[in-house]
């Protein structure tokens, strides 16, 4: 099979038929869902200019920070030990 032939099988068959059978069932229903909402995220995203992309980021790490800190006792004991407080 030459590789044209291949990638088209590949793209226009067995990747849609892959997403309707995790889409189909229910167990792997909300990872096929996060996932293509993730790509969709990447492909908004790749086109934002350097600095949003440094405060998305920034946001996100204030957020697993601010997480870890509430609900992870060791975490909160180590910020409280040097005296980081992320609220």
């Amino acid at each position: 099979m030459s590789s044209a032939a291949h990638d088209l099988i590949s793209m226009s068959l067995l990747q849609p038929l892959r997403r309707a059978y995790r889409l189909a069932r229910p167990s792997l229903r909300p990872a096929a869902l996060a996932s293509g909402e993730g790509l969709r995220f990447r492909e908004q995203a790749a086109g934002w200019p350097l600095e949003q992309r440094r405060e998305w980021m920034l946001d996100r790490l204030r957020e697993m920070v601010r997480r870890a800190w509430w609900t992870t006792p060791y975490y909160k004991a180590l910020f409280d030990e040097v005296g980081f407080d992320p609220r």
